[in-house]
C-alpha cells in the first residue's frame, strides 16, 4: 500500500523540481512510512511512499520494464498477480522483483491501457511511457484507492491525496462551490468533484491518458445491476457465492506481513472471519471497538463470534477526546467528510495496526446483497404512493409542508409523496434543497444558480437502468456514489491515517458482477435483508448474529452535541472565521443548534457536516 504523486510539464523545456516531488510525498508519509522512491526525468517527476506488504526486499518503487522505457508508481494490491506473472514470463518478459507491481508494467507493455481490465485488485497507478511520451493513470473498478489530478494545459499534477497538491508552487486554494453544494447534500464530495477548483478525482473504473498536451478520461469497466436474465434457483446463487467468496478471501491472504480482520459482530465481518477459518488460516487476529454508551457497542456480539471461531480477539472501549481528535481526523480525511462512522473506523484501525499491517473488512456486503432498509419502501410510503399522483401532489405535499423537518417521520412523509427515487434519496441526504435555501447566505445562493442540483445528478444514476426494479436501482445508485465516495473513502483515509492496509473480499469484481445477476426474489424476501448472504452462512455462525437487527458503525453524536460537545460546536460554527466566509445564514445555524439542544429534534447529522466543513477550512485554507 502506498501513496503516489507526480508532475508532468507540457512544455518539454520545463524541468520538474525534485524537491517539490519530495514535498508532495512527505505530505502523505502516513500512507507509506516504510520507503520512498522517485523517478525524475526532465519534465516528468513521479514519487511514492511505500507501506511494504508484498516483496519486502526487492519491491522498491518506481518499477520499470526491461529497457527502462516504462516507469510506474502504484498504490494498492493486485490479487491475481501470481497467475499474470506466470503468463508474462511464458511470453518472454524478465522480472527483477517478486512484487505485484511489476506485473502491471509488463502487462502494459503487451496490452496498453486495456491491461487494467485484467487486474483483480485495488489500485491507483501512474505509468510514464517514455517512448510514446504518454502518462497513463488508472483507478480500480470501485474506487477503493484514491487518485486526484489537476490539468490546466501547462502541467498535469497527480496525487493520492489532495493535501499533496498544497506543496506545488502556485497551486490555488480556491474553493469549488459546486463541490461544497454536493457535500452538504451527501456528506461527501462525490464523483469526479474535488474541493479545490481545477482539481478532479479520476472516477472509479476509469483511465486517463495524457498525450500531446491533452487528456482523455474514459471507462474501462462498467457496472451493471439488476440484469438477471434467468432465475437459476436459490441454491445456485448461494453455492456460487460461497465458491467465489472463499476464493476472494484466499486471494486476499497473500501478504509478507501480519494480517487480521475487523470483527463488529455483524453479518458481513463475521462471514469474512468465518471464511478465513474455513480456508485454514491459523491464529486469526480480530479487532473490535465499542463506546461507553451501551447502545453504541457491539462488543458482546463480536466476542461471541470470536469465541466460536477461535480467533485471537482484541477489543477496546474508547472515550474519545473529540475536540482534539476531530481536527486531526479532518486532516487525514483530506476533504470535508460528514460520515461520523469515520471515528470508530479510525479507532478500530488504530487497534488493529498495533498487531497487524493488513486487515480484512466486510465492506460492500450491504450494497451488493441488499442490506439497507432504504431499499424497500415502508408501508406508509407504499400507501401514500398508491394515491393518484394529482391528489398526492395537491393534498399530501401541502400537509407535509406543515410538518417540522426535525420531527420523526417528517422525512418519510415528505419523500413518500414523491416517486420511487425520493424515499431512497431522503435517507442519504443531509441538507435538502429546502434546508440549503435557508442555510446559504444570499451571496452563495446567487453563485449556486448555475450549478446542477445534486439530487438530479444522483437521479441520473437511478435512471440508468430504468427497466430494473427499484431495489436494484437503489443498490446500483449506492454503489456509484455511497459505496465509493462514503464507505470506501472513509475506510481508506481512516486506515491509512495509521498506516494500515484494508482489504474487502466482498468487493472482488467477480462477486460484484455476480451480485448484479441475482433475481429480486432472493434479495429481500418478506423484507429480510441480505437473504442470500445469510443463507450462505447459516449453520456456520450463530443464529442470533445472522438475524439480529443491523446496527451500523454509529457514534452517540446527538448526545455529545447536547452535552460534552455543545460549547465546542458553538465555538466552531459561530466563530468569527466562520462568519467572515459569508457562506451561511448564521441565524439559521444558531437556530439549528438551539433546536437540537432542546431534545425535541435531532439535527446531529447536519451539525456534524457543518463542523467538519469548518474544521477543514481551518486546516486547509486558514
Amino acid at each position: 500500500m502506498c501513496g503516489i504523486a507526480g508532475i508532468l510539464h507540457c512544455n518539454r523545456n520545463e524541468r520538474v523540481s525534485e524537491s517539490v516531488i519530495h514535498s508532495m510525498c512527505e505530505a502523505i508519509v502516513h500512507r507509506g512510512p516504510d520507503d520512498a522512491g522517485y523517478y525524475i526525468s526532465e519534465r516528468i517527476g513521479l514519487g511514492m511512499r511505500r507501506l511494504s506488504i508484498i516483496d519486502l526486499v526487492t519491491g522498491h518503487q518506481p518499477i520499470h520494464n526491461e529497457d527502462k522505457t516504462i516507469w510506474l508508481v502504484f498504490n494498492g494490491e493486485i490479487y491475481n498477480f501470481p497467475e499474470l506473472r506466470a503468463e508474462l514470463i511464458n511470453k518472454g518478459h524478465e522480472f527483477y522483483t517478486h512484487s505485484d507491481t511489476e506485473v502491471i508494467v509488463h502487462l502494459y507493455e503487451d496490452e496498453g491501457v486495456d491491461c487494467f481490465k485484467r487486474l483483480n485488485g485495488m489500485f491507483a497507478v501512474a505509468i510514464w511511457d517514455d517512448t510514446e511520451e504518454l502518462l497513463v493513470l488508472a483507478r480500480d473498478r470501485l474506487g477503493k484507492k484514491p487518485l486526484y489530478y489537476a490539468f490546466d494545459g501547462k502541467r498535469l499534477i497527480i496525487a493520492s491525496e489532495l493535501k499533496s497538491m498544497l506543496s506545488v508552487p502556485n497551486f490555488k486554494r480556491e474553493i469549488n462551490l459546486k463541490a461544497m453544494d454536493y457535500y452538504l447534500s451527501f456528506g461527501c464530495v462525490p464523483g469526479d468533484l474535488a474541493f479545490f477548483e481545477g482539481v478532479n478525482k479520476l472516477p472509479a473504473g476509469h483511465s486517463l491518458v495524457y498525450k500531446n498536451n491533452s487528456i482523455d478520461v474514459s471507462p474501462y469497466w462498467c457496472l451493471e445491476f439488476g440484469n438477471a436474465s434467468e432465475d437459476k434457483g436459490e441454491s445456485y446463487y448461494i453455492d456460487t457465492l460461497r465458491e467465489l467468496f472463499l476464493d476472494s478471501v484466499k486471494k486476499r491472504m497473500i501478504s509478507d506481513v501480519p494480517l487480521g480482520a475487523f470483527l463488529s459482530g455483524g453479518v458481513d465481518s463475521s462471514i469474512v472471519v468465518a471464511a478465513m477459518a474455513q480456508i485454514g488460516v491459523k491464529d486469526i487476529k480480530t479487532f473490535t471497538i465499542g463506546f461507553e454508551e451501551e447502545n453504541y457497542s457491539e462488543l458482546p456480539y463480536a466476542r461471541e463470534v470470536a469465541d466460536l471461531l477461535g480467533t485471537n480477539h482484541y477489543e477496546m472501549i474508547v472515550n474519545p477526546e473529540m475536540t482534539q481528535l476531530l481536527p486531526e481526523l479532518v486532516w487525514f480525511l483530506d476533504e470535508p467528510f460528514a460520515d461520523s462512522s469515520a471515528i470508530p473506523t479510525y479507532y478500530v484501525s488504530k487497534l488493529a495496526r498495533s498487531k497487524v499491517t493488513v486487515a480484512l473488512s466486510g465492506d460492500g456486503g450491504d450494497e451488493l446483497f441488499a442490506g439497507y432498509k432504504r431499499y424497500l419502501d415502508p408501508p406508509l410510503a407504499k400507501a401514500i404512493q398508491s394515491v393518484p399522483e394529482a391528489l398526492r401532489l395537491k393534498v399530501i405535499n401541502k400537509l407535509s409542508a406543515y410538518v417540522p423537518s426535525g420531527l420523526k417521520g417528517a422525512k418519510l412523509l415528505k419523500s413518500a409523496s414523491g416517486d420511487a427515487f425520493d424515499y431512497y434519496s431522503s435517507k442519504i441526504n443531509y441538507f435538502n434543497a429546502e434546508k440549503k435555501a435557508l442555510l446559504y447566505s444570499k451571496n452563495i445562493k446567487q453563485k449556486m444558480n448555475n450549478h446542477d442540483m445534486p439530487l438530479e445528478w444522483l437521479r441520473d444514476y437511478f435512471n440508468e437502468f430504468d427497466k430494473a426494479s427499484d431495489i436494484s436501482r437503489r443498490q446500483y445508485t449506492d454503489m456509484k456514489m455511497y459505496l465509493t465516495d462514503t464507505i470506501l473513502t472513509k475506510v481508506d483515509r481512516a486506515s491509512m491515517a495509521v498506516s494500515l492496509e484494508t482489504r474487502a473480499p466482498f468487493l472482488d469484481y467477480r462477486i460484484v458482477e455476480f451480485a448484479g445477476t441475482i433475481p429480486d426474489r432472493y434479495k429481500m424476501p418478506y423484507g429480510r435483508t441480505k437473504h442470500i448472504l445469510k443463507e450462505m452462512i447459516r449453520g456456520v455462525i450463530p443464529q442470533n448474529i445472522i438475524d439480529r437487527e443491523k446496527r451500523g458503525f454509529a457514534i452517540p453524536k446527538h448526545i455529545w452535541f447536547r452535552g460534552q460537545l455543545k460549547e465546542f460546536t458553538a465555538d466552531i460554527l459561530l466563530s468569527s472565521a466562520a462568519r467572515e466566509r459569508e457562506y451561511f445564514n448564521m441565524s439559521y445555524i444558531e437556530n439549528l443548534l438551539k433546536e437540537h439542544s432542546s431534545s425535541r429534534y435531532d439535527f446531529s447529522d447536519q451539525i456534524w457536516a457543518l463542523i467538519c466543513l469548518e474544521l477543514w477550512h481551518l486546516k486547509y485554507i486558514n
